[in-house]
């Protein structure tokens, strides 16, 4: 799919300048290259939208923390994540390294997850994501990789302001505010049946599903069930900070 045209970063709606490298325009991956899985065919066209190299670079490094994490709370039996946890693991593998510079990248990065691993055998429901808890009849100390919340919350942001200006041609404003859950198939049922009645719907191969429907009365305002892997769901709305401000008065 062609990248549409911008004199800004759609991610952080910072002007383009190349004089300054880290303002300098280049194209980011809506969803990461490597989150798509193994099966995903070959001929599959990538959303990708201009953003400037600072943000290129910063949002590089939180979307491999969270494959390792997320992709290692996977299970082989995962039919929609065929891959996944091969990649997570070769990630930290400084044996699958192509280089002595990448072998010291996967070595900081493996260094870097290993800070958020832990163990117990009391995990809160409500601290764990939905979908990644361990499964019922495993008992005793398991171990637990802890997750940025702001890593979650930016990676949304991210998917929700690439998608307002490739799909609408809009980029999102400081008056608008970006706001995400993450929800189980229960909680999440409700929504996501508005959403299919009043939106479309976009398969990005058998591992991501976007689920979008945009107000009646405004270009910006909209609604998103984000699914990856048939495992992280996150529901996300746009809305005007205004309204926002107004509605909890």
């Amino acid at each position: 799919m062609p990248v549409s045209k911008s004199d800004r970063c759609v991610l952080c709606l910072k002007p383009f300048n190349e004089s300054v490298k880290e303002d300098k325009k280049t194209v980011e991956h809506i969803f990461p290259k490597a989150w798509y899985p193994e099966n995903t065919p070959i001929n599959l066209e990538k959303w990708r939208v201009p953003s400037c190299q600072k943000c290129n670079n910063d949002y590089s490094r939180i979307e491999q923390d969270l494959l390792v994490c997320l992709g290692l709370g996977l299970f082989n039996s995962d039919e929609n994540a065929p891959g996944i946890i091969q990649k997570a693991r070769r990630s930290v593998d400084p044996n699958c390294a192509k280089n002595e510079r990448d072998r010291q990248k996967r070595l900081m990065l493996k260094k870097r997850i290993a800070g958020n691993l832990s163990s117990t055998d009391q995990i809160p429901q409500k601290a764990m994501i939905p979908n990644f808890g361990p499964p019922p009849n495993i008992k005793g100390t398991q171990p637990v990789l802890l997750i940025k919340a702001d890593h979650i919350k930016l990676f949304t942001e991210k998917i929700v302001r690439g998608l307002t200006f490739l799909l609408d041609g809009y980029l999102i404003e400081p008056d608008y505010s970006i706001d995400y859950h993450l929800l189980n198939d229960k909680d999440s049922e409700p929504h996501l049946n508005k959403i299919c009645k009043l939106g479309e719907t976009y398969h990005k191969g058998p591992g991501i599903v976007v689920r979008r429907a945009v107000a009646s009365n405004d270009k910006i305002g909209s609604f998103y069930h984000i699914e990856v892997w048939g495992r992280l769901k996150i529901f996300a709305i746009v809305t005007k900070v205004k309204a926002l401000r107004d509605n909890k008065e």
